[in-house]
């Protein structure tokens, strides 16, 4: 198998390029893989004629709900597992370790029964891990009023390394998997997230 990465700044056609490398290598008759990293798929955007797909971040979001590690970030996750990172260029270790750390997750969860991505997210669809809190659970009122009128909040979260940050979150749901967590969007992070409730030290609304 050989392996071609094409990276640089932004604006510069990557995207482009990549598309047009795979669809002329495809004519030739070759079977190819594209993994790009950037959320918004735009290496594939043009191969599937527009489509919108499930990008390797929402993967790893959803991935979440199966492995849990002190940290998120790439290098960390990567070192945990045992992932070496070989590759001195910056973008391109990134890439590689990318690349190994998916395949570390595909393999776990292929032993768990899960034999596709849309598996995957069809589970996670379905509820299958998550249960939702219990009817009647105390919660705090302004996270009750929060979840109902979708009004933001600000917290203070304590992190599994036990440092706190403040974040302005919109909660969405509370569910219960060996816990209870408070299902919300994220404004530093720019996405849904998912907070253990016995972690958030302080709630009020931001000013």
């Amino acid at each position: 198998m050989r392996k071609v990465a094409i990276y640089g700044k932004g604006g510069i056609g990557k995207s482009t390029t990549t598309q047009n490398t795979v669809a002329g290598l495809s004519e030739m008759g070759r079977k190819v893989m594209v993994v790009g990293c950037d959320p918004k798929a735009d290496s594939t955007r043009l191969l599937l004629g527009g489509l919108a797909q499930k990008s390797v971040l929402d993967t790893l979001r959803v991935a979440r709900q199966y492995f849990h590690f002190p940290s998120n970030s790439l290098p960390n996750i990567a070192a945990y597992i045992g992932v070496k990172v070989t590759e001195k260029h910056r973008a391109l270790a990134d890439v590689y370790t990318t690349y190994r750390v998916f395949e570390h997750f595909w393999e776990v969860l292929q032993q768990r029964g899960i034999a596709s991505v849309d598996q995957l997210f069809m589970q996670e669809n379905a509820g299958s891990r998550m249960q939702r809190t219990i009817p009647g659970a105390t919660v705090h009122p302004l996270l009750a009023e929060a979840i109902k009128l979708r009004k933001k909040l600000l917290v203070r979260y304590l992190s599994r390394s036990g440092s706190e940050s403040e974040r302005i979150i919109t909660p969405l749901e509370i569910i219960n998997n060996s816990g209870s967590y408070l299902v919300a969007y994220c404004e530093l992070r720019k996405e849904k997230r998912t907070f253990r409730l016995d972690r958030i030290v302080a709630i009020k609304t931001p000013k």
